[in-house]
């Protein structure tokens, strides 16, 4: 009596692993806490079925990365907030396995093809993918004219779920550092501090890579808002040497007091041929008492290649090798092994 069809049948309805907690609760006739995201799926409060599964990508150990994605019956759109990252960041624990290392190798060598070689290479701002016709999902229709009512009604419906429940991802990880010794991250993102729509909003231009969006990132750079500065020096990094225009104002942010805003900035005015001051700016994070922070700066330094060198005294100190951060440990051996 509590299953949601007869015995053998099928039901392609969406869930969720959030949707398990309310949906427990709904079995027992425990009334479900208004704050909880998820809906349940059997018993007395059982709510209407999801349109979409939501998904996302944060953190991976010791890289940073950021994506969303939702899925439907059939398609799911990705929107990568990150994507001058590849999505072959390297991991420590990813890289224990010899599939990982030989696949590199391959890559490395020149014998990958174009799909074999996507994990080495900066994401796509957006993907949407048929998932019923295209299961491993590795043709990306985003720019496909035949599938335009798809991308904006996807890209529109995550935007909106992001927002509904108040994403805390668009904070600078350091920034969870600081506002748990006061408080919670739940209690931040629900308040009007966290003026999510106008960080969304220049967080997106920065993350498209339309130089359209070049001059109000450029502005944004001075914005007293630290969580804008942020992703417009993001921004910056990502479209390269079209943002030499905003040089003195990035090179204005590595004195930042935000050690992350300080960190994109510092990578971006090394990419753009400043190395001796975003560098300098770099090897003084390593010494942050912000360990999110100094993780930001070890993936800055990997991301720099050859430039990173003169980093490696200070990499070498016990405060980085024998850090009380395992992901900050794992970074800087990393960096290590590969600059010496």
């Amino acid at each position: 009596h509590l299953a949601p069809g007869k015995p053998g049948t099928r039901t392609d309805q969406i869930v969720t692993f959030i949707d398990h907690p309310a949906t427990a609760l709904s079995l027992a006739g425990v009334p479900i806490p208004d704050h909880m995201q998820g809906t349940a799926y059997l018993g007395t409060q059982k709510g209407t079925p999801r349109q979409y599964a939501q998904s996302f990508r944060g953190r991976m150990d010791e890289r940073y990365d950021f994506s969303r994605t939702i899925r439907d019956k059939k398609f799911r759109y990705v929107r990568h907030f990150n994507p001058h990252r590849p999505y072959g960041q390297y991991i420590e624990y990813l890289w224990r396995a010899p599939l990982t290392r030989s696949w590199e190798a391959e890559y490395k060598a020149g014998r990958c093809n174009e799909m074999q070689s996507r994990f080495w290479l900066p994401k796509p701002s957006e993907e949407l993918f048929d998932s019923v016709n295209d299961p491993w999902e590795v043709n990306n229709l985003a720019e496909n004219p035949d599938f335009k009512e798809t991308l904006e009604r996807m890209r529109g419906d995550l935007r909106q779920w992001m927002l509904d429940i108040r994403d805390s991802g668009f904070l600078p990880e350091g920034w969870f550092v600081e506002l748990s010794k006061n408080g919670t991250i739940y209690e931040y993102v629900h308040s009007d501090a966290y003026d999510l729509e106008r960080i969304m909003d220049i967080a997106y231009k920065a993350t498209d890579r339309d130089p359209a969006h070049f001059p109000e990132l450029k502005t944004a750079l001075g914005d007293e808002n630290p969580i804008i500065r942020y992703w417009a020096a993001t921004g910056c990094l990502i479209v390269g040497d079209a943002a030499k225009e905003a040089a003195d104002e990035l090179i204005l942010l590595l004195d930042d007091p935000d050690g992350d805003v300080k960190a994109v900035a510092a990578e971006a005015v090394v990419k753009l041929g400043f190395e001796k001051v975003g560098l300098k700016a770099l090897i003084e994070l390593l010494k942050h008492d912000n360990s999110k922070v100094v993780l930001r700066a070890t993936n800055a330094l990997d991301q720099i290649g050859d430039a990173a060198k003169p980093a490696l005294p200070y990499l070498q100190t016990n405060a980085l090798l024998k850090n009380d951060d395992d992901y900050v440990r794992r970074a800087t051996e990393y960096l290590v092994k590969k600059l010496a």
